[in-house]
């Protein structure tokens, strides 16, 4: 992945895929999938690297229809904003 900096109260996120079938086993199709809600944070703006509330690495909940998608490198990614996160996801 090429070298991506967040500007303002921005993050990258990764997020996790939509499941592809039911614990039962039954196949769901693509567009019936819903879009995950959580994912891994892989870049923090500057800004918010000085807050430190939000960090690399962390696992994060953001709203449904939230952030700019985006590929890179065919990979899907999501820029948020901070307020869009909603929770941290802890162990």
């Amino acid at each position: 992945m090429p070298k991506f900096i967040p500007l303002g109260q921005r993050l990258l996120v990764k997020p996790d895929l939509a499941q592809s079938e039911t614990r039962s086993g039954i196949l769901i199709p693509d567009n019936a999938k819903d879009t995950p809600q959580w994912g891994q944070v892989l870049v923090v703006s500057a800004a918010l690297e000085k807050e430190g509330t939000i960090k690399e690495g962390q696992r994060v909940v953001f709203g449904r229809f939230t952030g700019a998608e985006h590929k890179i490198d065919g990979e899907d990614y999501l820029i948020l904003n901070e307020p869009d996160v909603l929770a941290i996801l802890t162990d």
